[in-house]
């Protein structure tokens, strides 16, 4: 009597186990378990739970750096789909994910551009719009569903916020955001580049680095802002030493390798033809790299003009 089993993981690995139930003597993988002697019936559930253990082993869930798009929640977000995988006509796509970031990216260039101009005089409207933006993606994590809603909301108080953090540098440092988004925008075109003609592939290692790398960095800068509340400040970021640029790099680095992996999930979930709506998740999610790498790439610079 002979019975096969079939397990498909999140990276598409397909193990069949073909097993004779009545063969005398039977092995469990990784286990050490001799099952020869069992029930037949025993025998079979043995076998499916080590292979099923195994095979979990092997699909291991890893986080990436972006909140938005990490594997975890994407998996939660797949076992949601009570549909299953959407028609063509009605899943997401890489393009569709591209495009949606692009318009996020033009509606919060914009908003930073009138928050520049007009808004800079009205102090408020910084903490108030930031603090919106940190709901906003908690929401939209929790309900992917609004992201088409809500995604550029965030984008409109992302560009408030960037518009009155880029005047506040420009007048400290005059020319330092354009050359602050030439090099972000240098930046992403490159790692696209990496990422599109398969010099770079993200693996799993790769994304297990970068995860527990951002979870540092963010961690040392909310201890920082709590120090900074009671008066504290650590000089490696504020200074403008050599251990604090080279720390600047280093940030600047993990953030700009963050979007291979935001480029990576948006290719799984249209290969898992995801729904149409998943477009502006995935392209929320970009977008917060980008400000991520633009910040970064804005402190740097700064550190370097102070030391020059």
């Amino acid at each position: 009597m002979a019975s096969a089993v079939s397990f498909t993981g999140k990276g598409r690995m397909t193990s069949t186990v073909n097993e004779t139930f009545a063969q005398s003597r039977t092995i469990v993988p990784e286990k050490g378990l001799l099952i020869g002697k069992f029930p037949r019936d025993v025998r079979g559930w043995l076998l499916f739970r080590s292979v099923r253990d195994s095979t979990r082993e092997e699909n291991q869930e890893v986080t990436m750096s972006s909140p938005l798009l990490s594997e975890k929640r994407i998996s939660e977000i797949s076992r949601g789909f009570e549909s299953g995988p959407q028609p063509v006509s009605q899943s997401m796509s890489v393009e569709g994910a591209i495009k949606a970031s692009a318009l996020l990216v033009f509606i919060m260039t914009v908003v930073a551009a009138v928050s520049w101009l007009y808004l800079t005089a009205i102090p408020l409207l910084f903490p108030v719009s930031f603090l919106v933006g940190v709901v906003l993606l908690v929401v939209t994590r929790l309900k992917p569903k609004m992201s088409p809603a809500l995604a550029p909301v965030y984008a409109i108080c992302e560009g408030m916020v960037l518009g009155f953090i880029s005047r506040l540098y420009e007048d400290a440092y005059s020319g330092i955001v354009v050359q602050a988004l030439g090099v972000t925008v240098a930046v992403f075109m490159a790692a696209f580049t990496l990422y599109s003609t398969g010099v770079v592939k993200v693996t799993a290692r790769m994304r297990a680095t970068i995860t527990l790398a951002t979870a540092g960095v963010l961690l040392f800068y909310l201890v920082a802002l709590v120090a900074l509340l009671f008066g504290v400040q650590f000089s490696v970021m504020y200074s403008s030493s050599l251990t604090s640029i080279g720390f600047s790099v280093l940030v600047s680095f993990l953030a700009a390798s963050s979007l291979l992996l935001d480029f990576d999930s948006i290719e799984r979930g249209a290969r898992e033809t995801h729904p149409k709506y998943m477009e502006w998740y995935y392209g929320l999610g970009l977008l917060v790299s980008i400000i991520w790498l633009y910040l970064e790439i804005l402190r740097l610079l700064a550190k370097s003009k102070r030391r020059n």
